[in-house]
């Protein structure tokens, strides 16, 4: 039975967040939400694969660029609003299209709530994990770090983003894990992926660290393939020859939409290359929420001999040796609680610090696996806390729709002050790193 306590901070997270998504709906919408409306309402009006083409779209030109269970959550949404719709309006006596905040705000709203709900989802099994392994008050205190996370709840809530969804579906496959159900830890991974495939940079070593340590090998790769075959038969619907299809997804999608070594999010090519993202008008009513990015280049960009893809490439392999030769001193000891979360923690981190193409919520699964790790081992709550900042205002410097915003405009749109926020966030992540390398050694 879920305590009093959990079951609080839980309520008080859903209903903070339901505030402040009412007050999201002031102000303008990002573009990606109405996308997300446009692949959400052209499978209920033509075929389930058509947001795919480009034939059908209404807003901007952008097909869908994510893999089908996203596809699958946006349209049952629409459809699950269409059903309220009706009920509404029947009760009401209200004719359809004659209530605005119907045809509005009612969509938008249920397009947020997965996210919303794997938030708080996320921050139950974080619970369940520390109390397990510590006690209920650092249980608490892991739940609350990442439930009132400004970088967690404005993703969700405000902005109305996906990623908490995909994040769900990957700690539960920890938590399977955990209780030793392998079968249902291997599938949600790969419904994460199914999903989003953000998490690839976990989710890799994560995989590669079990089939290493794990007994029975051939029931591990039973199992892979059995959760293989059932994303092919959730595909189905979309191809009747579903692997083609995904093969064909992954050569167009697999990169991302933006080819700029870094795409928005301040990390160390920023440091390097110092971008800057422009933002529109502060006096008009909608120019303020548009912005342009300056200064990022392409990943093709040779330098030095080699494309900056490759560099990037390099640098992370080089800067992720010292945590595999952890894992490989570690061994069995480094699917210990006190280990997994922070190696986690850090694959995440440095991907997203030296990885190309890297967006600013892609930071997302460092702040859901670190509160277990900060729970367990009584450390790194400061770089917690300072990352959490940074990277909120990273997200806010790059959708921002109030016409009075929380920092004069002249700071900013510097390029200095920018520069010096993907600085800190490089600085307090490598001290993350290296102290954390540290302390791994030293797990028993």
């Amino acid at each position: 039975m879920i305590g009093r306590n959990i079951a609080l901070m839980l309520l008080l997270a859903f209903v903070f967040r339901i505030f402040l998504m009412l007050w999201s709906f002031q102000h303008p919408l990002h573009k990606d939400i109405y996308r997300f409306r446009d692949w959400a309402m052209i499978p209920y009006l033509y075929t389930l694969s058509d947001p795919y083409e480009a034939k059908h779209i209404t807003f901007g030109i952008d097909p869908l660029n994510l893999p089908p269970g996203t596809l699958y959550l946006l349209t049952g949404m629409y459809r699950v609003n269409i059903v309220v719709a009706k009920v509404i309006h029947k009760v009401t006596g209200a004719s359809p299209g004659s209530l605005q905040w119907v045809n509005v705000q009612l969509p938008n709203a249920f397009l947020r709530l997965p996210a919303m709900l794997s938030d708080i989802l996320i921050g139950y099994v974080i619970y369940l994990l520390v109390k397990k392994y510590g006690d209920k008050k650092r249980a608490l205190l892991a739940s609350a770090l990442y439930l009132f996370n400004p970088a967690v709840f404005y993703n969700s809530s405000f902005w109305g983003q996906m990623d908490a969804i995909n994040n769900a579906l990957f700690m539960l496959a920890l938590y399977a894990y955990d209780i030793r159900k392998q079968f249902l830890s291997i599938l949600s991974l790969f419904l994460s992926l199914f999903v989003k495939l953000t998490l690839v940079i976990v989710i890799g070593p994560l995989m590669a660290l079990w089939l290493w340590l794990e007994r029975n090998k051939r029931q591990f790769v039973l199992f892979v393939a059995l959760s293989v075959a059932v994303v092919l038969v959730l595909t189905l619907p979309l191809s009747t020859e579903p692997h083609i299809w995904f093969y064909q997804f992954l050569q167009k999608n697999s990169l991302g939409e933006m080819n700029n070594i870094t795409s928005l999010a301040m990390n160390f090519w920023w440091v390097v290359f110092k971008p800057r993202i422009a933002i529109g008008n502060p006096t008009s009513d909608f120019d303020f929420t548009l912005d342009t990015f300056i200064g990022s280049p392409e990943s093709t960009a040779v330098h030095v001999g080699l494309p900056l893809f490759t560099w990037a490439l390099v640098i992370t392999a080089v800067v992720c040796v010292p945590l595999v030769r952890v894992v490989w001193s570690l061994r069995e000891k480094a699917l210990k609680p006190k280990a997994v979360f922070l190696l986690l923690s850090l694959f995440s981190l440095v991907g997203y610090l030296f990885l190309p193409h890297m967006h600013e919520r892609y930071l997302y699964p460092f702040f859901m696996l670190m509160p277990v790790s900060i729970a367990l081992t009584k450390r790194y709550m400061w770089a917690y806390v300072l990352l959490s900042f940074l990277n909120f205002l990273n997200l806010y410097l790059v959708w921002h729709p109030m016409l009075r915003p929380a920092l004069p405009y002249n700071i900013m749109n510097s390029a200095d002050f920018q520069w010096l926020l993907s600085l800190a966030t490089v600085v307090i992540g490598m001290a993350v790193y290296v102290k954390s390398l540290k302390f791994l050694r030293s797990v028993r």
